[in-house]
């Protein structure tokens, strides 16, 4: 139930991002995965670059992305709502969570250094 009511909420977060604050609707944009490959999502197509770094510290970064901080604490309180928080629930939302909170200034600052590589600048702001 969880992982439905998660991608149920980046579906939402992808068909009606001005429901989201400016943060979350950019970072909707990016992918971050643990080796540094970095995607930027621009008319369409994902444009690839390469970021240099640890795994456990990309990992962390694609954790705490401002989409998916939203998807799983949302999913985390449809559950609790219908279920209880249960042991495993509290567990599988920690699981999912950075170890360490991560700004949003990060973030702002790794996508602009993902779209200085990609050479697309052109995306949208922080509302």
């Amino acid at each position: 139930m969880f992982y439905l009511f998660h991608e149920l909420r980046h579906a939402l977060q992808y068909l009606h991002p001005e429901r989201f604050d400016g943060l979350i609707a950019r970072s909707r944009l990016y992918v971050i995965q643990y080796d540094g490959t970095c995607y930027k999502l621009v008319d369409g197509k994902w444009k690839e670059c390469k970021l240099e770094g640890s795994i456990e510290f990309f990992t962390e970064l694609y954790l705490g992305q401002p989409h998916e901080r939203d998807a799983n604490d949302f999913a985390y309180e449809r559950v609790k709502a219908l279920l209880g928080a249960s042991p495993e629930l509290q567990e599988l939302l920690a699981f999912w969570t950075p170890k360490k909170p991560i700004s949003d200034q990060v973030y702002e600052e790794l996508y602009r250094q993902i779209d200085e590589i990609t050479g697309e600048t052109s995306c949208e702001t922080s509302r």
